[in-house]
């Protein structure tokens, strides 16, 4: 049976064979070896930047696509062969050109300016508060502890980060990146996800990663192949939609956006979001003099 697949993502490949190596409910994560290339998701997940939506299957693709399923894409065909489809596979045809930009380049020398009383911040630092708040009363719906080691190195590290960007050390910077990436559990840990955040900052406001960049690209391989292909693409200034449109709001200082697509944010994985949302705060605190963000918001 064949429908209809929308490359929503500036890097997937052309053509590739490759598999299944880690499925959730809304996406299946394809990779070879050690490195994710693309990632099929249900219809309504916002966009990444290797993301192919898929139509006609449910939103827990983790049962339709297991782990290990061949995936194959050749041109403007998209297979997938599991135990239960057979030989033959589910087959869609790709429709339409990349659309998803995956970038927040941009030239925003005025959000510098104004940042350290800019509402937008301000009121992203309250809602990772209450977040955290939440989650450390136990009121969450799913529920992790701040004390958690783990978390907490990485919060001490992204603020070394900060100081060190914010003081111009690039051998600062690079040591402290390396000692983030792959630091916490699960698919994206959350050292890489804080670092991923810091970077869609810097890449709102300079239009590059700099220092911290080149420290993740070097760094990348020492974490999983989930985690890698984000921060790969993060380097480059790729992120995924929620996280590209936040950081462009915070640098264009629209406070009521900000505030709604945090909280979009926010609700993304069990600490992924949150992480996120405090490395962009501090990678805004890394281009001021002010306090940083991520202490406000701790």
């Amino acid at each position: 049976m064949e429908r209809a697949a929308l490359i929503v993502g500036s890097h997937v490949p052309g053509c590739f064979r490759a598999r299944a190596t880690a499925v959730s409910d809304r996406a299946v994560y394809v990779g070879q070896r050690d490195r994710v290339i693309a990632v099929l998701l249900a219809e309504g997940t916002p966009p990444a930047p290797h993301g192919v939506v898929v139509s006609g299957l449910p939103a827990r693709l983790g049962e339709v696509v297991p782990h290990g399923s061949r995936v194959v894409r050749e041109r403007e065909d998209l297979t997938v062969v599991t135990p239960a489809a057979g030989r033959r596979g589910l087959r869609w045809t790709l429709a339409g050109v990349p659309r998803f930009e995956g970038s927040v380049v941009g030239g925003h020398a005025a959000a510098r300016a104004r940042w350290p009383r800019g509402g937008a911040v301000v009121a992203v630092s309250s809602a990772l508060a209450r977040h955290e708040h939440e989650y450390e009363s136990g009121s969450g719906h799913r529920g992790y502890l701040l004390s958690d080691r783990a978390r907490d190195r990485v919060r001490t590290l992204l603020a070394d980060l900060v100081l060190a960007a914010r003081a111009g050390d690039d051998a600062d910077v690079e040591r402290v990146v390396e000692g983030m990436v792959g630091l916490g559990p699960g698919s994206t840990p959350s050292g890489d996800d804080a670092l991923v955040g810091f970077l869609a900052a810097r890449w709102a406001v300079t239009g590059e990663g700099g220092a911290a960049a080149r420290a993740a690209l070097r760094s990348a391989p020492r974490t999983g192949a989930v985690s890698r292909s984000f921060l790969e693409l993060a380097a480059r200034g790729a992120f995924c939609e929620p996280l590209a449109s936040l950081a462009r709001a915070l640098a264009d200082g629209r406070a009521e956006d900000a505030t709604r697509l945090a909280r979009a944010c926010l609700g993304h994985g069990a600490t992924s979001g949150a992480d996120g949302v405090a490395g962009l705060l501090g990678g805004y605190g890394s281009m001021h003099a002010e306090p940083s963000a991520i202490q406000q918001g701790a």
